[in-house]
């Protein structure tokens, strides 16, 4: 009927016209507005998710750098001595220590992809791949990168006990250190990474 009202007081006419509907609208990761750079916007979001890039790769390549040139050390003043052919000290007779150097090296290289990624999306505005397969590879690739330093830092923390070098014990503890740190930064990064992707998911 002309001039019928709804529950809420609005006439029929005007609740079902286009300009008074609201559709909710899908965001786009290219969405830029005054508030762009308020806190959970896209750009914030890039600019929190390079500095957690370069953060876990200076961490992870401290790390290995640590323990690679204190081993290549201590190699060379063991050699030789009565029971030390194989020195002890060293990363490379262990399986333990190779796992670990093995997965701080894969976050160094990774992290390092990562930024440069970033860097160059922001420069070009845009990916080289599409944004929902870089959301989802980089959110699987994360995961992977955070089990890979959380696992070897815990078997290093057993294996640290068993060094009887008391210098080499004290740069593993401080390197495995790094490594930890690194992986809380990764999953920072994962994080972010999975928010991207439940985002597409809900929306």
């Amino acid at each position: 009927m002309p001039g019928s009202m709804d529950t809420a007081g609005v006439p029929m006419s005007t609740a079902n016209s286009p300009a008074f509907q609201q559709p909710f609208a899908t965001p786009s990761p290219f969405y830029n507005s005054v508030a762009s750079t308020s806190v959970g916007s896209p750009a914030f979001r890039c600019g929190c998710n390079l500095v957690l890039r370069f953060l876990a790769f200076c961490f992870s390549f401290a790390a290995v750098v640590a323990v690679v040139a204190t081993s290549d050390r201590d190699d060379d003043d063991n050699y030789g001595r009565a029971g030390c052919e194989t020195a002890p000290s060293s990363f490379r007779h262990s399986p333990e220590f190779r796992y670990w150097i093995s997965a701080t090296i894969i976050s160094s290289l990774y992290s390092a992809l990562q930024l440069c990624k970033g860097i160059r999306d922001i420069a070009f505005r845009g990916s080289i791949i599409s944004d929902k397969m870089s959301d989802y590879i980089t959110s699987f690739l994360d995961q992977i990168v955070a089990y890979l330093l959380l696992s070897s830092s815990s078997v290093v923390v057993l294996a640290t006990k068993h060094i009887k070098s008391k210098s080499f014990k004290s740069v593993l503890i401080v390197s495995n250190c790094f490594s930890i740190i690194a992986f809380l930064v990764v999953a920072s990064c994962t994080f972010l990474s999975c928010h991207n992707v439940y985002k597409r998911i809900i929306w």
